[in-house]
């Protein structure tokens, strides 16, 4: 994998809605944020700061029937990651993510808070290997 990846800047600048000039502090703020890095040729994103991991969570307690499927889903979508969840048979919540590690990380701390009329006991992750065949988040039956 490469370290870094370089775009260009007028691309970078139409994504966020900015025009070159204006909002530089704004610009400069998001690029930090995202890990972006600007030199005269384009954008630089590094790479090694967003390494993909893949988690598999068995979410526990009172999570079928309240809606967790369609809240882990709209969180997912929140944090750009994919993959899929299901229920189990024995009442708990299968969920498979992958994506850069801090939004997965950020997607397991919405996991456990789950929507309003859950309770979510326990939760138990597993570490995997990304497998890159998943290009969405889905509700799998």
């Amino acid at each position: 994998m490469p370290a870094a990846v370089l775009y260009p800047l007028g691309r970078i600048q139409f994504l966020f809605g900015y025009r070159q000039h204006s909002h530089a502090v704004e610009v400069s703020l998001v690029f930090a944020i995202l890990g972006l890095h600007s030199d005269r040729r384009g954008i630089k994103f590094n790479l090694r700061d967003m390494s993909l991991v893949a988690r598999k969570f068995f979410v526990g307690g009172e999570v079928q029937g309240v809606g967790y499927r369609f809240f882990a889903q709209r969180a997912a979508a929140r944090h750009q990651v994919v993959g899929y969840v299901r229920n189990l048979d024995d009442g708990r919540v299968e969920v498979l993510v992958e994506g850069p590690a801090p939004q997965v990380e950020a997607f397991k701390h919405e996991l456990v808070t789950g929507p309003r009329f859950s309770s979510v006991d326990h939760i138990e992750e597993i570490n995997l290997d990304p497998s890159g065949v998943y290009s969405a988040f889905r509700i799998e039956q």
